[in-house]
């Protein structure tokens, strides 16, 4: 049982698409007027409960990230799934993606968005599968996710790598 997310003050969730998550929270402004500023953001890939529509385009021609580390990161990704997340085949919630406002990390954003994804492969009975920044890992291990392996990115001829962490939970094993 996942427990009880602790509620914000001033802050709500909110499912924009099928796949986004958003946390939102009302703020006042020097003016005295009020807005609404999202604080967090999960991208869930939950395709048995949605249908795709296909590769977004804008992953072909990203202008604001550096094409070789893409191809690299993405590249990896696809073996990932072959190796650890294939025996799930369609029956698996992915975290693709985990942004929180570091204001809001220590009060909970980061769990609050997890959670409402483990809820959803609760209630099917599937697991969360997710690959984990080494920031993210600690979350997700305090969530009880189990480590399956751990990898390392390189693009070809440079010195700096990425370690991620292809983390599950709820898988029964």
């Amino acid at each position: 049982m996942l427990g009880k997310i602790p509620p914000w003050t001033g802050a709500t969730t909110t499912v924009k698409y099928p796949l986004i998550h958003v946390i939102e929270t009302t703020l006042e402004t020097g003016t005295g007027s009020v807005v609404v500023k999202p604080v967090g953001l999960a991208v869930w890939n939950v395709s048995v409960l949605t249908k795709a529509t296909g590769m977004d385009p804008a992953e072909k021609e990203r202008r604001d990230a550096d094409k070789k580390r893409c191809e690299a990161f993405f590249g990896k990704g696809g073996q990932r799934s072959k190796i650890y997340f294939a025996k799930w085949a369609s029956q698996q919630v992915k975290l693709a993606t985990l942004v929180v406002h570091p204001g809001f990390r220590l009060p909970g954003g980061g769990t609050m968005l997890v959670r409402w994804g483990m809820a959803v492969a609760e209630n099917n009975g599937w697991p969360v599968i997710l690959c984990a920044s080494p920031m993210g890992r600690v979350l997700y291990k305090h969530l009880g996710f189990e480590e399956i392996a751990s990898e390392v990115v390189q693009v070809e001829g440079e010195e700096e790598t990425l370690t991620s962490t292809v983390m599950v939970w709820g898988a029964g094993e």
